[in-house]
């Protein structure tokens, strides 16, 4: 049955590469996340408490 298959020759493969330049973006300042007083617990075994992040 493969015998029988029309047989394709594969495309070589360019040497040449692709380069990407992006600017360096401008700091807003802005606060991205603010948690405060957080609570993680399973059951009665406490992961963290009143933990806050800026």
């Amino acid at each position: 049955m493969l015998d029988k298959m029309e047989r394709f020759q594969t495309p070589e493969k360019s040497s040449k590469a692709i380069h990407f330049r992006f600017p360096q973006p401008v700091r807003t300042g802005r606060i991205v996340l603010e948690l405060e007083k957080i609570n993680k617990s399973y059951d009665t075994l406490k992961i963290y408490q009143n933990f806050s992040v800026t």
